[in-house]
């Protein structure tokens, strides 16, 4: 009958660092917390650049009044564009694909 034998290497160092990684994370945590805390405490206004600021019927008016906009299409895009004219002339045009192709093949 064979028995198994497990080979445990530092055990007991591996547990103390999960411990000691647990309790320092516990540690910034509260300090953390305490450190915001005493600034609430202290500077009750900390807390009012979260809130924003009160606005006055007249200037939510305006500023809803300014968000509402109608947007019209300009009357000369609503035409389609009128086709170009050829300023090649059809010799021009085939040489210059055939430069166009020889820049291509001979680089």
């Amino acid at each position: 009958m064979a028995t198994a034998i497990y080979v445990q290497l530092l055990p007991e160092v591996v547990d103390e660092s999960a411990r000691s990684r647990r309790r320092e994370a516990t540690m910034a945590s509260i300090i953390l917390h305490l450190a915001v805390i005493i600034l609430i405490l202290v500077n009750p206004k900390f807390l009012q650049f979260l809130q924003g600021k009160p606005v006055s019927p007249e200037v939510a008016e305006e500023l809803a009044r300014r968000q509402l906009t109608l947007l019209y299409l300009p009357s000369d895009l609503l035409k389609p564009p009128e086709p170009k004219e050829e300023e090649l002339t059809p010799e021009e045009r085939k040489r210059a694909v055939i430069r166009t192709l020889r820049r291509f093949l001979y680089r």
